[in-house]
């Protein structure tokens, strides 16, 4: 299954016989065009709802390709979960590329010090934008051994700065709480594993 170890599908789910099967549509790429599943490869299978967050480890069973397309995944054995009131959010320690509106060829550097599938907290040594301002972030996140460029969009909503200048070479260090905005699907698709992985499997 060399196609889905090296990403992240979005799927939908179409029924279930308990104990037995599930039936979800065939992964695509973002193009429409089918990636290739063979039966018995291995997956595992994130849900996200508004208040909860599920995970197991399943295979293809079976893939039907009449008369609509469909898998046939095996009845997991066991369901990791939890309940997500709101967004959470997770500490990370994450370098990212920063560039404004106002100079989108000038690109300056950040710490993402925590994260969630709405906004992050942006450490720097020296203030990104103003309040209000919409900047563009480019940054990595591996997970399950799977690197992923993300490249997002998000407002500053707020700015405050350390007056103890506990930045390197003592140095004032300013955060920004950021909002992300206009986020792809796979975006969040990507995100929400992260979180989930860190809330559910590292708590």
């Amino acid at each position: 299954n060399g196609d889905t170890t090296a990403r992240q599908i979005a799927i939908k789910l179409i029924g279930y016989v308990n104990q037995l099967s599930l039936l979800v549509t065939p992964p695509r790429e973002a193009n429409g065009l089918r990636i290739k599943l063979l039966e018995n490869d291995p997956v595992v299978i994130r849900v996200f709802t508004s208040q909860n967050a599920f995970g197991f480890q399943t295979s293809v069973s079976k893939i039907i390709n009449v008369p609509f397309e469909y898998v046939h995944l095996s009845f997991p054995k066991e369901v990791k979960g939890m309940v997500i009131r709101k967004a959470p959010r997770v500490r990370t320690k994450i370098i990212c590329s920063v560039a404004t509106q106002q100079a989108p060829d000038q690109k300056s550097s950040g710490i993402i010090t925590n994260l969630s599938c709405s906004g992050a907290l942006l450490d720097s040594t020296q203030p990104i934008a103003a309040k209000g301002e919409t900047i563009h972030l480019s940054f990595r996140i591996n997970l399950h051994a799977i690197d992923t460029l993300l490249q997002v969009s998000a407002v500053v909503r707020s700015q405050f700065s350390d007056e103890d200048g506990s930045a390197p070479n003592g140095r004032k260090l300013y955060h920004q709480g950021l909002e992300f905005v206009d986020l792809q699907p796979n975006d969040t698709l990507v995100l929400q594993s992260m979180i989930y992985h860190r809330i559910v499997e590292q708590p």
